[in-house]
């Protein structure tokens, strides 16, 4: 769109865990030239960089300017804070589930689309975003943790039950009620 020129060799495919981001990260400090910016397809492998970038030395986002993507609440606990993308994973899960559910009962499929915001904080080398209210940051990884307990419940609940299950019929109407928990 803005004609930059995507060059391949600057491109590393990663396995969108901590080790792609360090495998990545080791093959960037053996370049003689070192890129400015550097966009990664999720938070583990840019926060995975970042660990070894400090290590070596390397400043960021002075020397390099670093974001991923995910907007997990390891982008608030890192230091600097990381820049990320909220792809709204909640949205594109529940909305993933009632596809399947639709498919299932032979109805049409919706189309929708997840519109991702990007969440501006220092690892891109912006000086003006907010101080973080430790307080707050505590109250938010709270809640969810009581919300991740709450899901792996409804999760078990859900499993033992489909155990049981003799027919497809049975299945479907079994995840409808699990979809409203959820």
């Amino acid at each position: 769109k803005h004609g930059l020129p995507l060059k391949e060799e600057n491109v590393y495919v990663g396995d969108f865990a901590t080790e792609g981001g360090q495998a990545a990260a080791k093959a960037l400090l053996e370049r003689k030239e070192f890129p400015g910016y550097i966009i990664c397809a999720n938070d583990a492998m840019a926060v995975a960089i970042v660990d070894i970038f400090k290590k070596q030395g390397i400043q960021i986002p002075e020397d390099v300017k670093i974001a991923g993507f995910d907007d997990a609440e390891l982008c608030e606990l890192q230091s600097p804070s990381l820049t990320s993308v909220n792809k709204k994973q909640h949205y594109v899960g529940y909305h993933a589930v009632k596809e399947v559910l639709f498919l299932l009962e032979g109805k049409a499929t919706e189309h929708y689309r997840v519109v991702c915001e990007p969440v501006i904080r220092r690892s891109c080398g912006c000086k003006d975003v907010e101080h973080y209210d430790l307080d707050k940051l505590k109250d938010r990884y709270l809640h969810n943790q009581v919300h991740t307990q709450r899901t792996a419940d409804i999760i078990r609940n859900m499993s033992a039950e489909y155990s049981g299950m003799e027919s497809p019929e049975n299945l479907v109407d079994a995840t409808k009620k699990y979809i409203e928990e959820l």
